[in-house]
């Protein structure tokens, strides 16, 4: 029951923490001095653990988080278990990559971020993962005390829910991280004309038909497997907000666009996966999270500009022939993995690059990864499979430094005979 009174940093890297409150005392179990914790799963591993803190609160006031704390997320994961009428605060949330915050254990509470700048941080294109009730509830209401340069009373489409939708900062009630409500499909693709750019959808069945125009929608989320042909046209998810939570969602057979600086394929948490066969173009970034599957493929070349991030689960490079899946670099961090898959040969663009930072990268069997800019492996792992054909497996051409190695692994994984072709300069950091 007393408090834990030591003042350095907190780091979970793997396994749980739990935090227990509830017989009474304040900060029971608490770290009420520490100012900095860590949930990060930063280990080079192709399955590593998700670390998690798990918080369990009393009824009425806690302290057993200091009041300045900042909680970072890097693949980590922070369970709220509260109790009636409680309350806690921390400093702010920062999401390094990707993070998870569940909040179905438990009865009514309240976690504020109360940093006096802004109460909840990400890295570019971080993404925020919040686990609901099944009805979409939530046994803890989370509040960002200051904004700062968070939009308020917008969907945020780099914060999805377990139910496939996506959330807001509610600023009628002290901006608290609120559900965005979404309307039902018509499972009739022909009647989706009906949709507009401020139209959240779920689709919660199979579609039928194709579409038969260019449409947009704001946001689109799937709780149920299903085919979404574009019929050719151009599907606009204005906000860049696109999840799958259940069964496998797919697009094809036209292109993928957004208004918005970014579309973000969010597959689920536990299960959903989202497969991209249409073409994905734009001014736009594309960025991988959820922890299951999401894979690029079709016969057609993505053409969007932006960079491509992977921030969590895994990402399938599966376009056919020549096609480009990523036409921009990759940046793949934090337990991120990408595979490029079997007979496939023109994954990246000619001039792309690739970094891979505490994750994994594997290049299937008769498959190629052709890298033309930077390949930059910072304690993560890379795994080469074999060809049959006894050709190119990997091969770099970068000018200058095309290989930087600051730590990690290199592996051929194969007795069949295959070529790494390293047509570059490697450099070698300090870590390696």
């Amino acid at each position: 029951a007393n408090s834990s009174n030591f003042t350095g940093n907190v780091a979970i890297r793997e396994g749980q923490i739990l935090m227990d409150s509830s017989n009474g005392s304040d900060r029971a179990g608490g770290i009420g001095q520490v100012t900095n914790i860590s949930i990060d799963s930063a280990l080079v591993a192709k399955s590593a653990s998700t670390p998690i803190l798990y918080y369990s609160a009393r009824s009425g006031a806690n302290d057993a988080l200091n009041d300045n704390a900042v909680i970072t997320l890097a693949r980590g994961q922070l369970t709220l278990q509260s109790a009636t009428a409680s309350t806690e605060t921390v400093g702010r949330i920062d999401v390094q990559g990707a993070g998870i915050l569940k909040l179905t254990d438990g009865t009514l509470g309240t976690f504020t971020l109360g940093d006096a700048t802004q109460g909840l941080t990400r890295v570019t294109n971080g993404t925020l993962h919040v686990v609901t009730a099944a009805d979409g509830t939530m046994k803890t209401t989370v509040k960002v005390a200051n904004a700062g340069t968070l939009a308020v009373d917008t969907l945020l489409p780099w914060i999805s829910t377990s139910q496939g939708q996506f959330m807001k900062l509610d600023s009628a009630n002290g901006n608290a991280l609120t559900t965005v409500a979404a309307d039902t499909a018509d499972l009739n693709l022909a009647n989706w004309t009906a949709y507009s750019s401020s139209t959240n959808l779920r689709v919660t069945g199979a579609l039928t038909g194709t579409l038969s125009a260019n449409t947009a929608v704001n946001s689109l989320g799937f709780s149920a497997a299903s085919t979404l042909d574009l019929g050719g046209n151009t599907l606009n998810v204005a906000s860049g907000g696109l999840s799958s939570v259940s069964g496998t969602a797919v697009l094809t057979n036209g292109s993928l666009t957004s208004d918005a600086s970014a579309i973000y394929l969010n597959s689920g948490a536990i299960s959903g996966e989202l497969t991209v066969g249409a073409v994905i173009s734009g001014d736009v970034d594309v960025v991988k999270s959820g922890f299951s599957t999401a894979t690029l493929s079709g016969t057609n070349s993505n053409t969007y500009t932006g960079t491509t991030y992977v921030n969590y689960g895994q990402f399938y490079l599966a376009k056919g022939g020549t096609a480009v899946a990523v036409p921009g670099d990759l940046v793949v961090r934090n337990g991120g993995a990408v595979l490029v898959r079997t007979n496939t040969t023109g994954q990246f663009g000619a001039s792309s690059s690739v970094s891979a930072d505490n994750s994994y990268i594997k290049v299937d069997a008769n498959a190629l990864m052709n890298v033309g800019g930077t390949l930059t492996l910072d304690n993560a792992y890379l795994e080469v499979s074999y060809n049959t054909a006894a050709t190119n497996m990997l091969r770099l051409t970068g000018a200058g430094t095309g290989f930087a190695f600051n730590g990690g692994a290199v592996q051929h994984n194969a007795t069949i005979d295959g070529t790494m072709s390293l047509l570059t300069d490697v450099g070698y950091g300090s870590a390696s």
